[in-house]
């Protein structure tokens, strides 16, 4: 009796786990549509600022609703939001605080900083201490980390323009 209530769970499950995708691949075709019309606005190319923005806004958004289809550690990329977190700040031209970061990118502290080192020595991220406030550091990205956020940016609307 009980293998027959687990196999029915189970194939509950997968069903729920199926409509789910169902409902990511609708978006990720939304999303297509969106960039679609941003990169026809631009003469078919993202210009750095408003539509960049927007772009990478919509990429968090997107990422942040996985977690009301599926459990909230099951997708855990500290380094990833942290990097989209750093170049939309990037694109906005403001300043991020080390703490700002890890909450934004909902990350603890102690998570935050161990893949902010990693970040670091990965030469992607530069920390930077507040001139006025001896407690604090600001987090930018380097050169190289602005130019391969900026690839992997243009690298999505081609592909999505192409599908």
């Amino acid at each position: 009796m009980q293998n027959a209530a687990a196999a029915g769970s189970s194939y509950a499950t997968s069903i729920s786990l199926l409509e789910h995708a169902e409902t990511l691949r609708a978006q990720a075709v939304e999303l297509a549509a969106i960039i679609t019309g941003a990169a026809n606005q631009a003469d078919s190319a993202l210009m750095p600022g408003k539509d960049t923005a927007a772009l990478v806004k919509r990429l968090i958004r997107t990422r942040a609703q996985r977690t009301k289809f599926f459990p909230r550690g099951l997708f855990s990329e500290p380094a990833w939001e942290m990097l989209l977190e750093l170049y939309a700040a990037e694109v906005a031209q403001r300043r991020v605080s080390v703490s700002q970061l890890c909450a934004t990118a909902g990350l603890p502290a102690t998570t935050g900083l161990r893949w902010l080192s990693t970040l670091e020595a990965n030469r992607l991220v530069i920390r930077i201490a507040d001139p006025l406030d001896a407690r604090r550091s600001f987090v930018s990205l380097t050169s190289e980390g602005l130019r391969s956020m900026e690839s992997f940016v243009d690298s999505i609307q081609d592909a999505l323009l192409d599908a």
